[in-house]
């Protein structure tokens, strides 16, 4: 084939392709017609209004740190003669007239009209911009990118005759404008690219914050009815690729109206960030979630006052949410759609254990999961840990577990020479529950992942101790739980109808995270102190310890039903900054020795050359050999088989040795 007919063909079937993608935004564009009866002619796929950057430190306390960021600027102005050309000084100049714009209030909004594809991307537009004093405060910044632009040997583009004081740029793929102008609203340096009829109703359509008393610092709306089209084109464009392949995908669109996030029951909502007298606030209100619920597998469910209770109420750290593994369930169905052999993988572990792992273990775990760290099951570090997850059959739960050690017992049987001799499952009893504990006899290793059964769930505990104290909180033997903390922020828990619970003790949590913070506050105040020691002097960055700790409550972000199809997600944390970093630097540095650990047993396993690939039997070599997607889904099925925790499990572990040994085989 010669290259005029290659060049004629691939030019073919890129006009069909392109035929094809325009064909597809009509008809996405006329089901958007279609859909959009009761909707609004454009829609809004999110449209955002964001207060100046100095009022995100709005607290007190942070005053240092916004001292410091305001002197940012200056000492990145100095750079280039600091550094003798280094630091390109067009480029600084251009950034910092940038930052000036950017550094006051905002907006931004991606939308799609329906009705028109008059600016191009297919009817899809994006709206940035921010608010100016004056529109003469944009002239720096468009005369540095017209001499960017005359640089490069090219004319500055034409000036617009819709939008005064802005530059028209008409590529294949949208229409771009770019500059200054005087809005409604004031003067903006706006950027527009695509179909953008009115660049200033996506914004005049944002409501009022909803929280009392809230002084925004970012507002905006949502609806993902706008995905629908775009989803289509999507549909179409990997429809051919594949197709061209001998392949066929599945149908993207009708999967993401299932999860809600397309068609005409999309979610849709608003959201807000900002301040009140004595918090952060940040709450999104959710309309249409039924379908991604109902994808989720959580239905109509809620949680109750005793999945509360489950959490001791002096927790560091807690988890509580409906959870479903019909997301699981999928992925598995995607893996064995994508020809992978996961029925051969299942049907040999249940050769090997009588355990079908779908029916047997999956179909018996659903309801809440629930994951925690307190001072009762351990001092509320690391150690303390605990997860749980519900029951929906508990009998076939235990029957699955019991020949899993069956089978385990086999394994260790077959190989007490080697292996076999060191690891084990005791069983014991916590608090009159039965349970189990991985241990390595004879070796000191300082791991004893243990679980146990309830009547209602499974809980495993990084220790035996704090699965003691754990069993005792699920059995009613402990405290009043997370529910009867007298200084929670925010509603009163039994009152709503709550779809998760998180908390962090942020008072707690920042005696670990301070230093780290304070130290960053150093590395701030140095880098925008003038060279020299004279000039600029941001001083104390961060306050002292009692200052900034002083009056902090825990964290809290809640989730919770409103009305049939609604959900609101309700956030209430400190109003400092500061004193919010060190809460999630503090909380973060308690999972640091795990990490370590982890690194530490690679490297040593690594440099002792151990293979204990030949001892395992033939589910777990199966499991080490499946390609990189399907292994993925069956590791979180084999997780999930003994356990919450189970990744610490010694089959799991064995699993991985597995892996890195017929991997290290295969190199």
């Amino acid at each position: 084939m010669t290259l005029q007919t290659r060049t004629g063909v691939m030019s073919g079937v890129a006009g069909r392709a392109m035929a094809g993608l325009v064909c597809a935004a009509a008809l996405a564009a006329a089901a958007g017609r279609a859909s959009a009866q009761d909707a609004p002619q454009v829609q809004s796929l999110i449209a955002w209004k964001a207060a100046p950057l100095a009022q995100f430190t709005a607290d007190e306390r942070d005053a240092g740190l916004a001292r410091a960021l305001a002197m940012l600027p200056q000492r990145l102005a100095e750079l280039p003669d600091e550094t003798r050309g280094e630091v390109d000084a067009e480029a600084i100049e251009m950034f910092l007239a940038g930052l000036d714009i950017l550094s006051g209030a905002s907006k931004f909004a991606i939308v799609f009209n329906p009705t028109s594809t008059a600016g191009g991307a297919f009817g899809y537009g994006i709206i940035a911009g921010a608010m100016l004093d004056d529109v003469r405060q944009g002239q720096p910044l468009m005369r540095k990118i017209d001499d960017v632009i005359r640089e490069q040997g090219e004319r500055p583009p034409r000036r617009s005759t819709i939008y005064v004081g802005m530059r028209d740029v008409r590529s294949p793929g949208g229409r771009l404008y770019y500059g200054p102008r005087e809005g409604p609203g004031g003067a903006t340096f706006d950027l527009f690219f695509g179909t953008v009829d009115d660049p200033d109703a996506p914004f005049a359509a944002i409501p009022e914050p909803t929280v009392v008393g809230l002084r925004p610092v970012v507002h905006g709306t949502f609806d993902f009815r706008a995905l629908t089209p775009l989803a289509t084109m999507g549909q179409f464009a990997a429809g051919q690729a594949m197709a061209q392949q001998g392949q066929q995908i599945p149908n993207i669109v009708q999967q993401l109206g299932l999860a809600g996030l397309a068609g005409d029951d999309a979610m849709r909502g608003t959201f807000e960030l900002g301040f009140t007298d004595d918090a952060m606030r940040f709450r999104v209100n959710v309309g249409k979630a039924a379908g991604a619920l109902s994808a989720l597998g959580i239905g109509q469910g809620q949680l109750s006052a005793a999945d509360l209770a489950l959490v001791p109420a002096d927790a560091t750290m807690a988890s509580v949410s409906l959870f479903s593994l019909e997301s699981l369930e999928k992925s598995i169905n995607e893996i064995r759609a994508q020809a992978f052999e996961v029925d051969e993988v299942f049907a040999k572990i249940e050769e090997h254990t009588g355990v079908n792992i779908v029916t047997d273990v999956l179909g018996a775990l659903g309801g809440v999961s629930t994951y925690y760290t307190s001072d009762a099951t351990g001092g509320g570090g690391l150690v303390s840990m605990v997860a749980a997850l519900t029951f929906t059959d508990r009998a076939k739960f235990i029957k699955a577990h019991d020949r899993f050690r069956v089978a385990l017992d086999n394994v260790r049987d077959d190989h007490m020479e080697d292996w076999g001799k060191y690891v084990g499952l005791r069983p014991w009893r916590a608090e009159g529950q039965p349970a189990f504990s991985v241990v390595f006899t004879g070796l000191p290793v300082p791991l004893e992942i243990s679980y146990a059964f309830t009547e209602r769930h499974v809980i495993a505990a990084l220790t035996p101790q704090s699965l003691v104290a754990a069993v005792r909180q699920a059995t009613g033997k402990g405290d009043g739980g997370l529910g009867s903390r007298q200084d929670l922020p925010g509603p009163d828990l039994a009152k709503e109808r709550l779809v998760s619970v998180n908390f962090v003790d942020t008072p707690r949590a920042m005696r670990a995270g301070y230093g780290f913070v304070s130290l960053a506050g150093s590395a701030l105040a140095n880098a925008v102190r003038a060279p020299g020691g004279e000039g600029r002097e941001p001083g104390i960055i961060v306050p002292t310890y009692s200052e900034l700790s002083r009056g902090v409550r825990p964290s809290l972000s809640i989730t919770y039903r409103r009305g049939e199809e609604g959900l609101v997600l309700d956030s209430f944390s400190d109003r400092s900054v500061l004193a919010g970093a060190c809460g999630a630097v503090g909380t973060a540095s308690g999972f640091a020795p795990l990490v370590l650990l982890g690194a530490a047993v690679f490297g040593t396993s690594n440099s002792r050359g151990m293979n204990f690939g030949s001892a395992l039997p033939d589910e777990a070599r199966a499991l080490a050999a499946l390609p990189a997607g399907a292994r993925a889904g069956a590791d979180a099925m084999m997780r999930l088989s003994e356990g919450p925790l189970a990744s610490l499990s010694a089959g799991r572990l064995a699993a991985l040795v597995a892996q890195a040994a017929l991997a290290a085989k295969q190199e």
